[in-house]
């Protein structure tokens, strides 16, 4: 039995450290979101490393197997972001530039139509007291909380659908799973030379995380501004580049882990990412200047813009319809050349008892039992809220968008390890239905199940390379998320008593947030129509055929790749090319075999590094602020 391998990996010490892990970096990726600190996610390895040595000091190692699991377990229970959303809200229903806004049907101030539902309205006193106990608060958050539990086994149940396909029916490559899975074995192992290469490339990521993400985190709490020694995230050279090329995007990645991913990366599918990235980013927005059919983006581009803001504004009048076509034939060509695998394994799956699973997963007539009954709560909860809104048109959109985007992305992660997500689906389908009130653009009953589903069949992969359970990470997963909510609410409540939300405390709300609030306002008032589907249509046709002409002529093509390329911004698709040319024709030359037993040990390293250098760079900052606002 497949299943037999597999070691226990949810013990009492790994729930232990689950339950301290989520309180202990709860504060620090709450404040990391706030303040815009970088990568959260790998601060995750604080708490594996911490406990790691801890049992080890004391003469009870932690396994491999309670290592995975307490990394994957915990780092998805410290970014639980419910009552950071919900504080967001009452920042939309509250903003003065939403009060710009005239609905077009009521001829109302847009601020006056907010649902009760979705935050307290602008003159309500918890505002004024920053307090979540308010009774205006209640409705808000128990439709969260509920919305939430519904993604939840959705996510789960979808997860663990598509991980017996692409797992161990497909085997998919996974090209990023061994770098996790080498991290959780050394640390979990007894080899002092892997333990020596772990340590030493974590103290250079920690190095070199401290000056890209440690100086700009302290001196903004210590000097109120952040002095940045090597830009982050690039080295932004649109102000060059734009001399020749009007319009084009490019920059020199500056966060070490991403050139090093290009170590794992087969060639196909770097070289097709940085065509797909450079065709669009490079020279497809000055090419879009130079056609009248992309008039708004001819007249929002100027001299100077920078890369983060020629994506945003070339994403929303050139890429968008693109992108989504091409989404969409990413998941209809392996529908084409892989059909009699893909209807074997899912006949398969159907016929499969909980006796003689693989991994011991419940059967899938379960799971697709659950995943449609909890699409359904969703459903039931959006008719109760918008009762008016067609309900025929919400339905199959709930309960086919996670499904097919688990699909896509799960594929995409498991071929080139980078997931997509389509922006705006729910906006165009509330334009498609012609309703013409406002409460449809307050609440997006589109759960991120099949996106976060897709995250979890990777982890499910370096479970099966950790010989770890993988029905414990999913019940990890499930013993983590009330804990997390509840450290969420104290720390966001915390943090909203430190300082107002957003403020000059908090820096990357007061960047983010009133985008936020003018975008909504733009979508309710029907001032943003971007959605063209002749364009979408198109894309997914031309996409589709070049990618079966390619397989018919047996030519090493990846759709996957050239559609994460229109999705990535040049700095990191080169970056990706760089890392696979120096990986491939430097240090494999001269380390010859022993080059694919280090890199894994090497990245991770340094990603581990560059967690740690996050952590204590924002506790400190912590520390700081907490001194700051003290009366004396």
């Amino acid at each position: 039995m497949f299943g037999a391998k597999y070691k226990e990996g949810l013990t009492s010490r790994s729930l232990l450290i689950m339950a301290i892990g989520v309180f202990f970096l709860m504060p620090i990726t709450v404040y990391s979101m706030l303040v815009g600190a970088g990568n959260i996610s790998a601060v995750t390895w604080i708490i594996v490393l911490l406990f790691t040595e801890i049992y080890r000091f004391i003469g009870r190692p932690l396994s491999t197997q309670e290592i995975t699991v307490v990394w994957y377990a915990v780092g998805a229970g410290s970014t639980v972001s419910l009552f950071l959303n919900l504080l967001q809200q009452g920042y939309v229903a509250t903003s003065p530039f939403l009060g710009m806004f005239i609905d077009p049907y009521t001829k109302r101030n847009l601020r006056d139509l907010i649902p009760a539902w979705y935050a307290p309205s602008y003159n309500s006193k918890s505002y004024l007291f920053r307090t979540f106990f308010d009774e205006n608060w209640v409705t808000p958050i128990l439709i969260t909380i509920i919305f939430s539990v519904f993604a939840l086994i959705m996510q789960i149940s979808l997860a663990i659908i598509f991980s017996q396909i692409y797992v161990e029916e497909e085997r998919l490559p996974f090209p990023f799973a061994p770098i996790e899975a080498n991290i959780c074995r050394t640390l979990g192992g007894k080899d002092e030379l892997k333990m020596r290469i772990l340590m030493l490339s974590a103290l250079f990521g920690c190095f070199w995380g401290y000056l890209l993400y440690g100086i700009p985190i302290l001196t903004r709490e210590i000097y109120r501004t952040p002095i940045q020694i090597i830009p982050f995230p690039y080295i932004d050279l649109n102000r060059y580049v734009e001399r020749l090329l009007p319009g084009a995007s490019f920059g020199i990645a500056t966060d070490i882990t991403a050139y090093t991913w290009g170590f794992f990366l087969p060639a196909n599918i770097v070289i097709c990412m940085f065509i797909g990235s450079f065709a669009a980013w490079f020279f497809g927005n000055n090419l879009a200047l130079h056609l009248p059919y992309f008039s708004e983006w001819r007249k929002e581009w100027t001299p100077g813009m920078s890369i983060s803001l020629i994506y945003q504004r070339s994403t929303l009048w050139v890429w968008i319809n693109p992108q989504i076509g091409a989404a969409i034939a990413s998941g209809i060509v392996p529908l084409i050349i892989y059909r009699k695998t893909i209807i074997r394994s899912f006949k398969k799956l159907m016929l499969t008892s909980s006796s003689n699973s693989r991994a011991d997963y419940p059967p899938s007539k379960i799971l697709l039992l659950l995943y449609i009954a909890s699409g359904c709560g969703i459903i039931a909860l959006f008719h109760y809220l918008i009762p008016d809104f067609p309900l025929w048109l919400v339905a199959p959109l709930v309960v086919g968008y996670p499904f097919f985007i688990a699909m896509i992305a799960g594929r995409m992660v498991g071929e080139v390890g980078f997931p997509i997500s389509i922006p705006y689906v729910w906006q165009g389908m509330v334009l498609i239905s012609n309703y013409s009130g406002v409460e449809p653009w307050f609440f997006n009953p589109l759960p991120a199940s099949g996106d976060l589903a897709a995250i979890n069949v990777y982890q499910v992969k370096v479970c099966q390379l950790t010989e770890t359970r993988p029905l414990d990470l999913f019940k990890a997963l499930a013993f983590v998320f009330p804990l997390a909510v509840i450290g969420n609410f104290i720390y966001i409540s915390l943090f909203w008593w430190m300082s107002p939300i957003p403020s000059a405390a908090y820096p990357a709300t007061t960047i983010s947030w009133p985008i936020i609030a003018i975008n909504t306002g733009l979508w309710a008032t029907r001032q943003l129509n971007v959605f063209r589907p002749e364009l979408i249509f198109g894309s997914t046709a031309f996409m589709t055929a070049i990618a079966l002409l390619f397989h018919t002529m047996k030519v090493p093509f990846s759709l996957t790749g050239v559609v994460i390329g229109l999705y990535t911004l040049p700095p990191y698709s080169l970056a990706w090319l760089i890392g696979f040319i120096v990986g491939r024709f430097i240090f494999k030359q001269r380390l010859k075999d022993k080059w694919e037993e280090i890199k894994p040990i090497l990245v991770g390293g340094v990603t581990l590094g560059s967690g740690i250098a996050i952590g204590f760079s924002v506790t400190l900052a912590i520390v700081a602020k907490s001194l700051w606002i003290l009366p004396y």
